[in-house]
């Protein structure tokens, strides 16, 4: 069972969907990350309404260093920063 985390991107409304192998990330760029790919996931400024501003770091399928930028609930990113343990 994934839990699932609401996630707003400079173009459109999406989600993070924590599974027990992998975080798949929904919106304006559709991808599947392993959970031993991601390498950070920190809160990098306030955002309106009670968000946080968010980057998530990790590493492709070839091994390239990626980083994504988005905003979040500020109880929805503590919570998953708590489940990713990053």
């Amino acid at each position: 069972m994934a839990d699932t985390y609401g996630a707003f991107f400079a173009k459109k409304a999406g989600s993070l969907e924590l599974s027990a192998q992998s975080l798949k990330v929904r919106g304006e760029k559709n991808t599947e990350i392993m959970l031993t790919h991601v390498v950070g996931f920190e809160k990098v400024g306030a955002a309106p309404m009670g968000k946080v501003n968010v980057e998530l770091r990790y590493y492709d399928a070839f091994g390239n260093a990626e980083t994504l930028s988005f905003a979040m609930r500020e109880a929805d990113f503590h919570a998953l920063k708590k489940k990713l343990g990053k």
